[in-house]
């Protein structure tokens, strides 16, 4: 049998509990279940993957460091699924639900005073936010795993009606240590030999955006804005990402740096699907959020 028969939800979960509780018996008081089913659960789950998961002594249970690793992943899928069946509750309460499809920094950073806005003119309506990466985000948009997208280079395409929602320069963050922190507003030229933290896309757009004269040589790619801001704030490198990201800068401690020598733009746009198959006011929503954050963005 492959994998994926193998592995059951029941398996991830006690994984998981044992992981949060440090014992079997913890675990399986969260999980109102029985210790020996926690601990066959958890045999299963480690044949099935073909390494150990736990470190276990008679006094104590500790992740492995491949079980480490998994556990990250395994948190995310039930993270997920635990999304999953908040919407269908939402649904089935007969409430009006938008998921929009936008990546973790523009959720944190970006969105919040929109969202207050959404919840003072439709009370009854829900946001669903689903966390994707950048790359990801048309092709959520195309299968309809979403109603809605914020990000770059979306489908402007007949079925979707796709605007301007943000602008922002792109920014250096990088620690008040590092030798550069000490200049306003760094060149590109200044930053192409230096290790830079970037997500595949940011990556791809700034070189398109700087074209064949200038090329960056030390580029470390991370998955989320978060994880190349914190890999920075270890004074190692200096992470690139729009400036609508500073305030996460902030709470680790970084400098926020517009970088010059061109100065590039990192536009956001929104879409939606023309025809849109959800009973919510999806093309007013748009537009409101168009007026709360493109108010906020740098001058064209």
């Amino acid at each position: 049998m492959n994998r994926d028969a193998l592995i059951k939800i029941r398996h991830m979960r006690a994984f998981d509990a044992v992981a949060r509780c440090g014992s079997f018996a913890a675990a399986a008081q969260s999980l109102h279940v029985s210790a020996p089913a926690v601990s066959l659960a958890i045999r299963e789950l480690e044949e099935a993957v073909g390494f150990r998961l736990l470190d276990r002594t008679t006094r104590s249970v500790r992740l492995s460091e491949a079980g480490a690793g998994y556990l990250s992943q395994v948190q995310r899928v039930l993270a997920e699924l635990d999304g999953a069946h908040r919407f269908a509750d939402d649904v089935q309460r007969g409430r009006s639900v938008v998921r929009i499809a936008t990546t973790q920094s523009i959720l944190t950073c970006l969105l919040p005073p929109a969202f207050s806005q959404v919840h003072a003119r439709w009370p009854g309506l829900h946001i669903y936010p689903l966390d994707v990466a950048t790359r990801d985000i048309p092709e959520a948009l195309r299968n309809r795993q979403a109603d809605m997208a914020i990000g770059v280079d979306l489908p402007d395409e007949e079925a979707f009606d796709c605007r301007p929602v943000y602008a922002s320069y792109w920014h250096a963050y990088l620690s008040p240590l590092h030798p550069l922190s000490r200049r306003a507003r760094p060149s590109w030229r200044a930053l192409a030999g230096q290790r830079l933290y970037l997500t595949r896309s940011s990556w791809q757009k700034i070189e398109r955006q700087l074209g064949p004269l200038l090329t960056l040589t030390d580029v470390v790619e991370t998955t989320t804005a978060s994880s190349g801001l914190a890999m920075a704030a270890t004074g190692q490198g200096i992470a690139i990402f729009p400036g609508y990201a500073r305030p996460l800068a902030e709470v680790m401690g970084l400098r926020a740096l517009p970088v010059q020598g061109p100065t590039l733009l990192h536009a956001l746009q929104v879409a939606v699907p023309r025809q849109a198959p959800v009973a919510a006011p999806l093309q007013a929503l748009r537009d409101l959020l168009v007026e709360t954050l493109a108010p906020l963005s740098v001058p064209r």
